[in-house]
């Protein structure tokens, strides 16, 4: 599973991003992988932000809410001071919210 192997990459290949602006490894296989998921037909409640008006008290049950569009920009701005992600465990742990 693709999702799993990141979890087997040292620190040092998972690339903390400091100053770069160039995408590691990672980061390309972990955007595959977030595209890929978007893909799934049963992942439409996912896709995108919940709105309150949809949802009324969502966000008093939901303390970190996450969608997959909001995924997509942190991978691709490429950097913690930008907003992105600094490593493969940042984006996992996104993913599994």
């Amino acid at each position: 599973c693709a999702v799993a192997r990141f979890g087997t990459y040292r620190e040092e290949e998972r690339g903390a991003v400091s100053g770069k602006s160039d995408r590691v490894p990672w980061q390309h296989d972990a955007l595959a992988v977030t595209n890929r998921i978007a893909e799934v037909e049963a992942s439409w409640p996912f896709r995108t932000p919940v709105e309150e008006e949809a949802a009324p008290g969502y966000f008093e049950e939901i303390k970190h809410p996450m969608d997959l569009s909001t995924i997509r920009i942190k991978l691709r701005k490429r950097d913690a001071p930008s907003g992105g992600y600094r490593t493969a465990s940042e984006w996992l742990s996104d993913m599994r919210l």
